[in-house]
């Protein structure tokens, strides 16, 4: 099906191919196999549109503190009173597990979190409360705390090239290049 589809496009002048087969982004289509049942290949695709627009657009994202608009930034500006510039996308995390308790207690759960490398603009964080504490950590240092998930300190601390996708199934981790 997915040749059938190439050979459509080239039909039509087009240069296309699967994803993770494409050579130049800027001269070939990407086909990315996606299943809204079976949620197969969604997370390539945002990890695609992610990895395009940090290629190509860059400069043309810029985000207005002042606009009335949600994003990263201001999520964290709102939640740690603290400005941040985010350099680059680390890695997708896709959790599957049970839920124990609450309102989806013995529900199969499919949880999708994104983590950013981020520069601090030089503040510490103040103390919201003595539950809760909020506090810079350098990267070389993530293995002298508690940080979740429990592949967080070991994964951040390489600074890996490239996006990462992290999938976690029964307390089993297996990281994948995209």
């Amino acid at each position: 099906m997915l040749y059938e589809i190439v050979g459509e496009l080239h039909k039509e002048g087009f240069q296309s191919e699967r994803f993770d087969r494409v050579s130049n982004f800027a001269s070939q289509i990407s086909i990315i196999p996606i299943s809204a049942k079976t949620g197969e290949g969604v997370i390539e695709v945002l990890a695609m549109l992610l990895g395009l627009a940090q290629e190509y657009l860059t400069e043309q994202l810029e985000i207005d503190e002042n606009a009335p608009a949600k994003g990263t930034v201001l999520e964290i500006k709102e939640e740690t009173g603290q400005d941040y510039e985010i350099d680059r996308l680390l890695f997708i995390h896709e959790n599957f597990f049970q839920q124990s308790s609450g309102k989806l207690v013995s529900l199969n759960c499919h949880e999708i979190s994104f983590y950013y490398l981020m520069k601090s603009k030089g503040q510490q964080f103040p103390s919201f409360s003595a539950a809760e504490t909020v506090e810079w950590i350098p990267l070389d240092r993530m293995d002298e705390y508690q940080a979740y998930p429990n592949f967080l300190a070991k994964l951040v601390s390489t600074q890996p090239t490239g996006i990462k996708r992290v999938i976690t199934k029964d307390e089993k981790h297996t990281i994948l290049s995209l």
